[in-house]
């Protein structure tokens, strides 16, 4: 079977998730920092707290390095079922124009497929960055809509979301590259003054610094809630549930 090739510009898939937006950015911004606070602010505090202390030596100097004990474990096994209901998260959000938060934990619906998928996903891409840096690029690009296909489709199994992922891709690859590079602009303002505080800062409370820091990543929320709005919009255009007018309007789309 054929796979449809994504015909509108990132101008227009912009405008699109613009659209879904309006009046809606507040909402969303938050749904991304519920996502920020439980598959990141949650393992750093983790990390923060408990570690141990690993020492190299490099050119005859001795370098200590703090070493988490529970973030590579909450990852490895939270992250599939947070992946998974970010983007049912976004999905509903664009075919509905409703905010549910409860969304954001769906994937724990389907625990074990999200956990095999992510494990699986993650090996293929490490895989294929042993070879150079750039098949490891097309693999994540290949196999970038595994969970969206999941979302729609929970009774296929982790090979099929990523088979199916790899044909919808076909010649949508590059497309989505530039899609996603469109928004270097937002990215770069969105994330300035974290990493402006991250640099300048040598607060040494914890608490403080984590308080500060997701202060200053704010900004940077706004900037994801357009860009992953932009992702729901480029794969429901790939799977041809939604169809742009020539004017950048939504026409003929499908809600649940």
């Amino acid at each position: 079977m054929e796979n449809h090739i994504v015909g509108e510009s990132a101008r227009t898939m912009r405008s699109i998730a613009r659209q879904a937006l309006e009046g809606n950015w507040k909402k969303i911004a938050i749904g991304y920092a519920i996502y920020y606070i439980l598959s990141s602010l949650i393992p750093a505090v983790l990390d923060s707290y408990f570690f141990y202390t690993e020492t190299i030596e490099v050119a005859g100097e001795q370098f200590a390095f703090n070493v988490g004990k529970f973030s590579g474990i909450y990852d490895v096994v939270l992250s599939g079922a947070f992946q998974l209901g970010f983007v049912v998260f976004f999905l509903s959000f664009l075919r509905t124009r409703v905010v549910r938060y409860s969304n954001l934990f769906e994937g724990f619906n389907h625990f074990v497929k999200a956990l095999a998928l992510y494990i699986l996903y993650s090996l293929i891409v490490a895989l294929w960055s042993l070879l150079f840096i750039i098949p490891g690029i097309v693999a994540i690009f290949k196999y970038s809509q595994a969970f969206y296909i999941l979302a729609d489709h929970p009774e296929y199994s982790p090979w099929e979301c990523l088979n199916e992922s790899k044909r919808l891709m076909y010649g949508n690859k590059e497309h989505l590259f530039m899609f996603e590079f469109s928004y270097i602009g937002w990215m770069f303002i969105g994330l300035l003054p974290q990493n402006l505080f991250i640099q300048m800062t040598n607060i040494e409370s914890v608490p403080l610094f984590m308080l500060i820091q997701f202060i200053t990543a704010i900004p940077a929320f706004f900037a994801y809630a357009y860009f992953y709005t932009g992702n729901a919009v480029f794969y429901d255009l790939l799977i041809e549930k939604l169809r742009a007018t020539p004017k950048e309007t939504v026409d003929n789309y499908e809600t649940y």
